[in-house]
């Protein structure tokens, strides 16, 4: 299972956890899902620090594939860069929309109207990164919570291969230098 799957159905996991019901509608590889049924969400899923998305036209206020009229919200499902954990959001698509129209303007400003590509993408983290549009923190009010009203994530499981690569990659070593055994 590719990354994005396994986070994806990570995230659906925490949604009905969360007691959220929910159902997929449509096929291909667009991915919508009806929630608690009165909610028509669009899926994004992001492991690279923000959901991206796909302008529809080089003007400003273009509409994004994906956002159709029906769509009421935008289920973002975050894996953090650094921790690998899963966090959910449900954005209403109107601060979905300006949120992605707002960092498509700036892209069309900073390219003098020509951008490379049509793919826009808000900056979901805090911290020193390259880009910082501060969305986790303007989207925390819609951060799918547990019953009791704690944080609700989890943390994805890594695969022996990772771990050892991100341990060789702290202590400075080859991938083939770090042993790592199970004990049970």
């Amino acid at each position: 299972m590719n990354k994005v799957v396994e986070v994806r159905e990570t995230g659906l996991k925490l949604l009905r956890a969360a007691g959220y019901s929910y159902e997929r509608v449509g096929k291909g590889i667009s991915y919508n899902v009806r929630i608690n049924p009165d909610k028509l969400a669009h899926v994004k899923v992001g492991t690279k620090g923000g959901p991206i998305i796909r302008a529809q036209s080089l003007d400003a206020e273009c509409d994004f594939n994906g956002l159709t009229d029906e769509i009421t919200h935008l289920l973002y499902i975050n894996s953090d860069r650094k921790t690998e954990e899963v966090t959910i959001y449900l954005i209403p698509k109107v601060d979905a929309v300006n949120a992605f129209r707002d960092a498509w303007k700036d892209r069309l400003v900073k390219s003098s109207g020509v951008p490379a590509s049509d793919m826009v993408s808000i900056a979901f983290f805090d911290g020193k990164n390259d880009v910082d549009h501060g969305y986790q923190k303007k989207f925390s009010k819609y951060e799918i919570r547990s019953l009791n009203n704690e944080k609700f994530s989890v943390v994805m499981p890594l695969t022996i291969e990772e771990a050892k690569a991100g341990l060789a990659a702290k202590f400075g070593v080859s991938a083939d230098a770090i042993k790592i055994s199970i004990e049970m």
